[in-house]
């Protein structure tokens, strides 16, 4: 099948829904949203393992133009999660846009006829604009192992949960500690007989005060919708005070280490194992996590966290110290390919050059959102776009916003294409996500840039023979 569309939009989470939801606000009814799973989501569709949930406040990760007054706890889970984005899309009318199970196999910038040429598992597809808001989760990373391979059990990565296997009563390896781990280890702890946790660095913790929204607060969120507003701004200056400390006031880190420290304590009385718990990097180098369950699950006798995991002997797993623990059963909780992204080797631009090529593992873009050498073409979630202590969809709004008012500047001057100058993007990269923090947070500068003059595009200039816009 064939077609032809204004905008594709490659991703059925909450970056490509969200894009979607804002064309149709704005005017904008021509375009199709691609996704290779069989509903929408994204992440929260994939990610169904025991204990997935979200470790930002339901009032905040959502987006703020589709508040809900029906979460029932302050943290949410994956099937609440879920759910809600199904509402969306309901709710916005984005069905007859959606192209589901269908994957994008390779996109080409056609100089030619100054568009996009879409190689899908479903057809062609030729567009105007392409949007990729595939997100960084969405390649699981599998770690090359010697023996894995020939392990004669169950191995399964976090994000492919195989729900036909049975773990009750088996001896389980987990193996990694990020932030998939801390959610599934307190869940699987109960039903099975052993769980050995392959622990290659621990990280900071912090307490997840997560309460029930009661019904009757449900109520007044949903008759009086700006209780809910207020709510939510005031959990996102909370969680943006987190900035200050990670990015601004490294002076205040102690702190911070402190309450974390603190955690620790009260939830694992055995100073040997607390030790091991003990991160040996300052705070806020990697993600911050938050569970009440996580640390009481590893005292209890049946869970035992060794050294990372470094080989495989059969059934025989064997840690970084070369003790040998006999497994049923893997469960890799490894994280994903966020830096070398599957799909970046699939979009090739004006030169000829794919994004992984001319990223090299080091993804830029000018404001995480267009890549120079890359027409017409919109990055949601984009590089140095991540955040660490708040809510991702505030990020996610704010490139939305910006390409759709490229969109609508391009209209209003008759123009079809649009570029991003090489010294442009570099100067962003300087001035911008070069003043990130190491631990990889967005800077307030960054955010601030981000919502600068959104009403028109930055250091554009016109050349009317190719209709073509460069900022």
């Amino acid at each position: 099948m064939d077609e032809h569309t204004h905008i594709v939009v490659v991703g059925a989470g909450f970056s490509g829904l969200g894009t979607g939801i804002r064309l149709k606000q704005n005017g904008v009814d021509d375009f199709l949203i691609l996704d290779r799973a069989p509903a929408v989501g994204g992440t929260w569709w994939r990610n169904t393992y025991p204990g997935a949930a979200c470790d930002v406040p339901s009032t905040l990760y959502s987006f703020s133009f589709a508040p809900s007054a029906k979460w029932t706890h302050s943290y949410s889970d994956q099937a609440t999660i879920h759910r809600y984005l199904e509402q969306v899309t309901d709710d916005f009318g984005l069905r007859p846009h959606l192209r589901l199970r269908r994957e994008l196999m390779d996109a080409k910038w056609d100089p030619g006829h100054r568009r996009w040429l879409l190689n899908t598992s479903g057809g062609t597809i030729t567009s105007d604009f392409l949007v990729v808001a595939t997100g960084p989760l969405t390649e699981p990373k599998i770690p090359d192992l010697p023996g894995l391979a020939a392990y004669p059990g169950p191995v399964f990565h976090s994000v492919d949960w195989d729900h036909d296997v049975d773990l009750s009563g088996k001896r389980v390896a987990v193996v990694g500690s990020g932030a998939s781990a801390v959610q599934l280890l307190p869940a699987l702890q109960p039903v099975v007989d052993r769980l050995v946790l392959f622990q290659r660095t621990p990280t900071w913790i912090l307490p997840q005060r997560n309460r029930e929204v009661s019904p009757r607060r449900q109520r007044l969120f949903a008759r009086a919708p700006f209780v809910q507003r207020v709510t939510r701004s005031t959990v996102r200056l909370l969680r943006e005070a987190l900035a200050g400390p990670l990015v601004h006031w490294p002076w205040l880190l102690p702190a911070l280490r402190m309450s974390a420290s603190a955690h620790l304590r009260r939830q694992v009385p055995d100073r040997d194992l607390r030790a091991r718990l003990t991160p040996d990097f300052r705070i806020g180098c990697k993600r911050l996590l938050v569970s009440n369950a996580y640390y009481p699950a590893l005292t209890r006798p049946n869970v035992h966290v060794v050294p990372g995991l470094a080989a495989f002997d059969g059934t025989t797993a064997i840690d970084s110290d070369g003790t040998r623990h006999d497994v049923d059963a893997v469960v890799l909780a490894t994280g994903f390919h966020t830096t070398d992204l599957a799909v970046a080797g699939r979009i090739t631009g004006a030169h000829g050059r794919t994004l992984a090529d001319v990223w090299q593992g080091s993804p830029r873009a000018h404001r995480g959102t267009t890549a120079a050498g890359f027409p017409n073409l919109f990055l949601v979630n984009g590089p140095n776009t991540g955040v660490g202590h708040t809510s991702v969809l505030l990020q996610v709004e704010i490139q939305i916003a910006y390409l759709v008012n490229a969109l609508t500047s391009l209209r209003a001057k008759g123009l079809t294409v649009f570029d991003t100058k090489q010294h442009v993007q570099d100067r962003w990269e300087r001035r911008g996500p070069a003043t990130v923090a190491p631990h990889g947070l967005a800077t307030r500068r960054l955010r601030q840039r981000l919502l600068q003059r959104l009403d028109r595009p930055q250091h554009h200039t016109l050349a009317g023979n190719h209709h073509q816009l460069r900022t």
